[in-house]
Order: structure tokens, then sequence, then C-alpha cells
């Protein structure tokens, strides 16, 4: 086989970025400042580092003595495990200078890139901030690589990335003092007129010092305080997002609520002028002081200015523990529930003791919360052990479920964001299960054990769900159907699920009719990375194995499409075509012990390399003097047969092309089985007679039925087909190739 050097593209370093602390003087009523710390309260999955970064996109361009021209034009490049890949693959050529440009993220991308003159090291990254609405990170990289005389696989390239955007969060203090008992809320504080778009140029691989902006502007809310602050010191902030690095002012609006006595509050609608010169890659943290002097905004107000006291790297984020509520009964639990919030356990929780109007759930959950088990074990008999329906942020962890009924954990009523985490769980039936009505949600599973029958059931259209690092467990003892351990429902159009990781296992009487996955709805998929176990879907013929699970299709056709160079499609069960299988790409196929039988030919091999293996059975037809083989090579292609049994129209046919080949095709015959379909076949073995001179068929091994390969007619007498060095042996009908 040729061996062809892959231009490979990996992260190797992802830039830290720094935190500007500014502290602003103002020139009214409303002291904003900044302390000397970027504090977030909780990492959001926005922000890409070198561990989260799971796609990129990739202009490369080569230059020699004779031009200049574009290799990748905003290829994708994925994670794959502990690796990046990309398709088709681009070649290292001698003698040539490489440049590459990478941008961060690929999927839902905001950003765009205008290369010039096919010089991936030159041109225009432009930014839609609004389209993003400010929650979208972009990272840059460039990198260069001239090559010499090529002997030796090259390096993968080596790449970068730093961060081309700033981000913004606002934090504010409580400063009335000691005794006063006013509390403070802030929400709804917002940037109303970000910058909407920007563009930056591109220079010899890098970037500009500034960006230009456009004139259009867009509003960002920033949220709300995520705490009531309390006089004396009470502090709380924002979520923070990104903006367009600029030198300006921005008009910042939010609201105070002033609570003086109990049922005794003011409201008071704040304006201000922020203004700040950002650079890329660095975060600010905007804090303001509320007090007797402005926490009423009447009067006059000041300008508002900064100053740059300390840089920090995005990482030095501190945690800051909500206080949970502590609950031991299912009725303490019910009505942590209604109220929403961080709920812990200190007890195990039977939920059949809640008195509910639902008596299908055990508990019902229409807040947002999270629930920390704590390691204790909840039980139920409900027939929905757990329903989450019409929430934002739901978060289940640290607990065991033992649910008797039906279904385990329910996500309904376009509950928005639901995290599984750490929780080993039993149903019935659906231990996991999207129902229709929760639309478009997306549900993450993660370091969890869980055990039902359809174990994760999805009916939700447009729903994404993602299990990392979970045990799957299927034990199947009703005989009368099948079941799947991961089910795409009919009604769960254009639903994903994606495994990474962990195991599926699946056991009991009828475990040969359940499978780890199966899709019925349209646009749905199922996609399995590293995970063990029988992950083979039902109803497929074809695989290809990556590691220890089989990734299944239902045609030859869909498995060729995702094979990439070089790998092996294994045949899971015996299969019968109604057209031929045409091979134009290099591909094993490995025949596993079953049977591939077509109405015509069964391998058309046009330009391509096929390479044949394992015990199983290839079988044409012959129908009424149509002449059908079970290998037909022709153009440049080449084939080589390691094993298997041949048979065409046998023991009945007319037509007796075996194995054939024309034009430049080249077969290689080292092992296998060829019957005789014909009482005087000449022709098992044969090159189209025009092409006698440029076809070859050259035989190492094999077992041939009424044919001599070293003597027979198919060329002319005597023709021979045995490479020098090989002998043949007959025994009977058989002539043996050793």
């Amino acid at each position: 086989m040729k061996k062809i050097l892959f231009a490979a593209v990996a992260l190797v370093a992802m830039a830290s970025c720094a935190t500007d602390e500014v502290v602003m003087r103002p020139e009214n009523k409303l002291a904003i400042e900044f302390d000397n710390a970027f504090v977030e309260n909780s990492t959001r999955a926005a922000d890409i580092n070198a561990t989260n970064l799971a796609d990129f996109g990739v202009y490369g361009s080569i230059a020699n003595a004779n031009g200049t021209g574009l290799t990748f034009d905003n290829t994708k490049v994925y994670k794959d495990g502990d690796v990046y890949k990309y398709s088709p693959a681009q070649v290292w050529a001698s003698n040539a200078t490489y440049t590459f440009a990478a941008f961060a993220p690929y999927t839902d991308r905001q950003w765009s890139y205008a290369v010039t003159n096919n010089q991936a090291y030159n041109g225009v990254i432009t930014f839609n901030n609004a389209a993003a609405q400010a929650n979208q990170d972009l990272l840059f990289a460039a990198e260069d690589r001239t090559t010499e005389v090529i002997n030796t696989k090259p390096e993968a390239v080596a790449l970068t990335f730093n961060h081309m955007l700033s981000r913004v969060k606002f934090h504010f203090t409580n400063s009335f003092h000691a005794g006063s008992n006013i509390a403070l809320k802030v929400t709804e504080v917002t940037i109303t007129d970000a910058h909407s778009t920007g563009t930056l140029a591109v220079t010899n691989g890098q970037v500009a010092d500034d960006w230009t902006v456009g004139t259009e502007k867009f509003s960002r809310n920033f949220g709300d305080v995520k705490t009531t602050l309390a006089e004396n010191g009470g502090n709380g902030e924002t979520e923070h997002f990104y903006l367009i690095p600029t030198e300006g002012e921005f008009n910042v609006t939010f609201k105070v609520r002033m609570t003086v006595a109990e049922g005794a509050y003011f409201d008071y609608t704040h304006n201000a002028v922020l203004k700040i010169n950002m650079e890329k890659g660095h975060s600010y943290v905007v804090k303001t002081a509320l007090n007797q002097t402005n926490t009423d905004p009447q009067g006059e107000m000041y300008a508002i200015e900064f100053k740059v006291e300390k840089v920090e790297d995005w990482q030095d984020f501190s945690d800051v523990a909500l206080e949970a509520k502590t609950v031991a009964t299912a009725q303490e639990l019910a009505a942590a529930v209604a109220e929403g919030g961080e709920i812990r356990l200190t007890e195990d929780i039977n939920l059949d003791a809640i008195a509910t109007t639902r008596a299908t759930f055990g508990l019902f959950i229409e807040k947002d919360c999270v629930i920390d088990g704590n390691g204790y074990t909840i039980t139920t008999t409900a027939s929905r052990g757990i329903a989450v329906s019409g929430v934002n942020n739901v978060t289940l962890k640290n607990f065991t479920l033992q649910a008797t009924g039906e279904r385990g954990i329910q996500v309904q009523g376009a509950a928005k964001n639901v995290t599984i985490e750490n929780v080993t769980a039993v149903s019935a039936n659906y231990t996991v299960n999207l129902t229709s009505s929760a639309g478009a949600t997306v549900v993450t599973i993660n370091n969890c054990d869980l055990k039902g029958l359809n174990t994760v059931n999805v009916a939700a259209p447009g729903s994404k769900v993602t299990v990392n690092n979970t045990t799957l467990r299927t034990e199947d003892n009703n005989n009368a159907e099948g079941y799947s351990t991961i089910a795409v429902n009919k009604d769960a159009t254009n639903a994903i699920v994606n495994m990474n990781g962990g195991e599926i296992i699946i056991t009991g009487t009828n475990s040969e009719d359940t499978n780890g996955g199966s899709i019925q709805a349209e646009g749905g998929n199922i996609i399995f990375k590293d995970t063990k176990g029988n992950t083979t879907i039902k109803g497929c013929y074809f695989a290809i194995i990556y590691g220890d699970y089989w990734y299944s299709f239902p045609t030859f056709e869909a498995a060729l499409a995702k094979a990439v160079e070089g790998e092996t499609i294994v045949l899971l069960r015996d299969v019968n075509l109604t057209e031929p299988v045409v091979i134009t790409k290099e591909v094993i196929v490995d025949l596993n012990g079953k049977k591939i039988s077509s109405a015509t030919d069964v391998f058309e091999v046009a330009d391509g390399a096929l390479t044949i293996i394992g015990d199983g059975e290839v079988h044409a037809a012959t129908t009424n003097g149509e002449p059908y083989c079970a290998v037909w090579a022709y153009g440049d292609a080449v084939v080589n047969i390691y094993g298997g049994t041949y048979k065409i129209g046998y023991p009945d046919g007319d037509y007796n092309d075996l194995i054939y080949a024309k034009e430049n095709a080249v077969i290689n015959i080292y092992g296998g089985t060829f019957y005789n379909s014909g009482s005087e076949n000449a022709f098992v073995l044969n090159l189209k007679d025009q092409d006698r001179s440029t076809a070859d068929i050259n035989v190492y091994g094999g077992s041939y039925e009424k044919f001599n390969p070293a003597n027979n007619e198919s060329e002319g007498p005597n023709t021979n087909f045995v490479a020098a060095g090989y002998t043949v042996e007959q025994n009977g009908d058989w002539y043996i190739v050793k």
C-alpha cells in the first residue's frame, strides 16, 4: 500500500488571557469602581480553553516557485478522543511554504474570514456579536511551516490560540452602614449600545492591534445580580459576556430595589456612562458601591472613569458556595423544590410519602434548582419517579434513585437545561425519558450508572442529549420484544444523542435481540465515542469498528461514505443486494463469516483499492446469458483477495467470469475458494480480451474448482496466472495453489 504523509492539525497550547482590574473615578453621584480581582461565581460553558476546545476552522495555503494556492478553506477540525481530525486529508509537499490561520469555535460560529490573494496568513476577520448575543468566545491562531525534501512524517501543526474579544461583568456592593437593615436587589444590568459587528485585519499571521467596529449597536442584558445585597458589605455580580474590544463610552442601565423594612421598598432606575479602553483577551469587572449618596439617582450625574490596576489570567475565578436548603423528609423536599434554589438531602427519602395531586409523579420539579443527594437514596413506586417540567436549569446529582415504576427521571414541558450527575438509577423501563413536550431541550448526563430497558429514551424533537463517562445497562428478559439501550423515538425528529466514554452493558434472557442504540426519527442521530459494550444499531448490515465499539450502517454505501481511506468495513449479517457495490476509494472488507450476494455483480472496483479478508461468501448472479462477476475491477483499480468463498450463478450459471479485470486493473489473489459454475469453465479468472497487455491477475494462493490457474484457456491455451515461485496441486476437481 502506498504511504501518504497527511497534514495533521493539532492543538498544542491555549494562550492564557489576563484580567484587567480597572478603577473608575465617577464624576456623578453614582460611584462605579473596580476591585482587584475578577471573581466569577460559576464557570460558563461559552469560555473556551485547551480542554474543551471541540472544533475549529482552518484556512491554509501553500506556496512554491510556481505560485500560491488555498488548501484549507474553513475546513472543520474536530476533537476525537485525544486527537484532532478533519477530512478530506491534505498532504505535505517537499520544498514548499505552508501558512495556516485557525478560528474557534467552528460550531454555531458567528465569525467569517476573507482571505487575501489565496494567502491564509493575510485577510480580514468579521465578527457578528449581535448575532452571538455577546455569548460566544472567539479565538485565533496562526502558524507557518517550510518543507524541504520530505523523508519522514512531518510533525503535526502546533497551534496556539489567543482570545480576540474582551470579557465584561458587573459587581455591586451594599455600602450602607451596619445596622441600617437596608437590603438591595440589582436587576436588568444592561449595556444598551454594544457594537454589533467588527473587523480585524490579519497581516502575515499577526492580528492588528485594534478592531474596526461598525455603526450598528445592540443591547446586551447581563441579567440580575445573583444575590440580594445585605447592608455593610453584601455583594454580588452578574454573568460575564463578550464584547468587541474598543476604546469608548457605553450606556449602562440597571434597576435597584431598596428594601428598608419588611414590606417597604423603593425602586430606582439608573443610567450611567461607562468609559473603558478594552483590549483583546482581557477581562473587566465593573464594581459599583451603592450607599446613601447614590442609590437614589436624582440629581447631578458624574462621568465614570477607569484606570487599569492589575491583569490576571482568565482562570483566576473564585468559587462562591451557595447556601443550600437541607431536607430530611419527602415533604421538606417537595416544599424546597416548590421554592427552587440549592437543596441538599440529609436522609434517605421515600417519595411515596408526598401527598400530591399529580398521582403519577413521585416528585414534580417546576422551579430552577439543584438537588444534591449528598450520597443518599431516593425511592419511589410512582409511574414517573422524578419529573422536570418547564424549567430553565435543573441539576440532579449525587444520589441513588430506586424507581420501581415505568420511568425514573422524566424531562417534559419545554424544560431547557437538565443536568444529571453522579446518579445511580434504576427503573422498570425508561430510566431517563425525554417526552415529546420537552422539545429542543438539552440534557447532560455525567458519570452516572443507569439501568432500565430503554435506558435513555428520547421523544423530544430537536433535543440534544450528551452522555459522558456513564454506564448504561439494559437487562432484557422480555422474549416477545427486543429493546434498545438508547432509543430515539419516531417523534424525536432531528434529535441527537452523543455518548462519550463509558460503557453499554446488555444482559438478560433476550439480550441477543437487544442493541446499544436504535433510531426511528427523521434526522435523528446517535453518536458513540470510545464506548465499550454492545453498541451495534439494530437492522444494520455493515459496520466500521472504532476501538471497542461498532458504528453501524444500513447500506454499504453509507458505510463507505463514512470510512476514511484504508478503513475496514465489517459485514454484520447476510445481505442480498439489488445493485452492485461500487468502490472508488481504498477500503478493506471483512466478510466476518457472513454472505453477501447480489442480483448483479457484487463488487465493482472503479479506480479504487479493495482488500477482502475473513471467511464468508461472495455470490453473484447469472441471468439468461448476462454475465455478472463476484469481483470486477477496472480503471486503475487494485484488488487483494485474502479469503472467502466466491460463486457465480452456482451451480447452474452459464457465464463464468467469476473474477474479472480490464483496462489497467490488477487483481492479486492470496487465498480463498473459487467455484466453477460451468462444466468446462475457462473463465473463473479472466481478463478482458483487448486489455490483456495492461490488466493483470496474479495468483499466490487459493483453491479453484475445475480451473487450473497455471494452465487454462482464459487468455488462450496454456494461460498461466500463477506467480513465479508458486505451484499448483490437483485434488480431484480442485486445483490448489501453494
